[in-house]
C-alpha cells in the first residue's frame, strides 16, 4: 500500500483550510518555510501542482482541491479511528465551538437543560476541530470545513430591530438620517452576508446608504446592544430579534424579512447518528426554548401569527 507523508499531507490540509501556509504554520506550530516544504513534499509524491502561489496568497488548482478534499475527510477518519481505540483514556466533556454572534443570544438557551458536562468555546471561523478536540462547531454556513459532516440547525432572515422606546413607522426608514444606521463588519471571509442595501431592495425601498456614515461593529450581538440603548436600528436575525420583542427590549421596525443566503450549521466530523450523547446535543440545538413564542416572517414580508 502506498501512502502520502502523513505530516506532508497535514501541512497540506491546514495550508488550503487556512488559505496561507503562514496561518498554516501558527496553527501547526512551525515556520512557514516547513510547511512550504512539506506541501513540495506532497507536490513530487503526487507529481502534480497543488497551489498556485501568487506574492501573498496561495490558491489550490484542480488537482489541489480534489486531495483537498479527500484529505480532510482522510484526516478526520484517522482521528475518530484513535479516539475510538483510545477509549476511556481519551474520555472528556463534549465541545461546542459558536460564532460570538450565535453564543449569548442563541446556544445559552437552548444547552440550559443539558444535564452533562460541557465546554463551549467561543471563537470565529475557521476551527481545527480535530486538533482543539471540537464536537460541535456552529457557524454561519458549512464552506469552511469540506469533510466534515454538516446538519443544518436553522434557516433565518434578517429584520430591523430598533428600542422600544423610539417611535418609528414602516415608512419612517425612507428618510432615517445615515448616522442612525448601525452596520455588522462581518470581514471578508463572509462577504455574502447581507447589509442594509440588501434589505432596502428587499422591502422595496429605493435608497442606498453607506456603512461609513453609521455605526460598523464586529456581530450582530453588538449592533442589537447599541439599538437596546437607542443609538440607532440594527438588522438581526428574526429568532433574536423575536426573543429580544418578547422580552421588551426591541421591537421589530418593519415587517419586511430578508431570508439569509446560507444555513446556520452544526459542524461535527462525523454523522451523529453514529455518537449517542454527540446526536442528543445536536437535537438539543434543533428545539426551540420554551419560553419563546412561535412566530414567523414571511418573504413578502407579512408577519405571520
Amino acid at each position: 500500500m502506498r501512502l502520502p507523508p502523513l505530516n506532508a499531507l497535514k501541512s497540506f490540509e491546514a495550508s488550503a483550510r487556512c488559505g496561507s501556509f503562514v496561518l498554516a504554520a501558527e496553527e501547526l506550530g512551525v515556520t512557514a518555510a516547513a510547511v512550504s516544504m512539506q506541501v513540495r513534499k506532497l507536490e513530487l509524491f503526487f507529481g502534480k501542482t497543488l497551489f498556485t502561489r501568487g506574492h501573498n496568497h496561495i490558491a489550490l488548482t484542480d488537482a489541489g482541491m480534489t486531495i483537498y478534499r479527500d484529505s480532510a475527510s482522510a484526516l478526520n477518519q484517522l482521528s475518530t479511528l484513535t479516539s475510538k481505540l483510545l477509549g476511556d483514556r481519551d474520555r472528556r466533556p463534549l465541545c461546542v465551538s459558536v460564532l460570538p454572534a450565535l453564543a449569548e443570544r442563541w446556544l445559552a438557551s437552548r444547552v440550559a437543560d443539558w444535564d452533562a458536562p460541557l465546554r463551549i468555546r467561543v471563537e470565529d471561523d475557521p476551527v481545527e476541530l480535530i486538533r482543539d478536540g471540537v464536537d460541535i462547531r456552529v457557524t454561519y454556513g458549512d464552506h469552511f470545513y469540506p469533510g466534515h459532516h454538516a446538519t443544518v440547525l436553522m434557516h433565518e432572515s434578517i429584520v430591523p430591530v430598533i428600542s422600544t422606546k423610539i417611535a418609528l413607522d414602516n415608512l419612517s426608514l425612507k428618510s432615517l438620517p445615515e448616522e442612525l444606521f448601525i452596520h455588522v463588519d462581518w470581514g471578508e471571509r463572509y462577504m455574502d452576508h447581507l447589509g442594509w442595501n440588501d434589505w432596502f431592495r428587499e422591502a422595496g425601498i429605493a435608497r442606498d446608504i453607506s456603512p461609513a456614515r453609521g455605526k460598523r461593529v464586529a456581530n450582530t450581538s453588538l449592533a442589537m446592544a447599541l439599538a437596546e440603548q437607542g443609538v440607532g436600528v440594527a438588522l438581526t436575525q428574526g429568532g433574536f430579534a423575536q426573543d429580544a420583542e418578547y422580552e421588551g427590549r426591541l421591537r421589530i421596525a418593519h415587517s419586511t424579512a430578508l431570508p439569509l443566503l446560507r444555513p446556520y450549521c452544526a459542524i461535527s466530523r462525523d454523522a451523529p447518528a453514529a455518537q449517542g450523547e454527540l446526536l442528543r446535543l445536536i437535537d438539543l440545538l434543533l428545539q426551540k426554548p420554551r419560553r419563546v413564542r412561535s412566530c414567523s416572517f414571511s418573504r413578502s414580508g407579512r408577519r405571520l401569527a
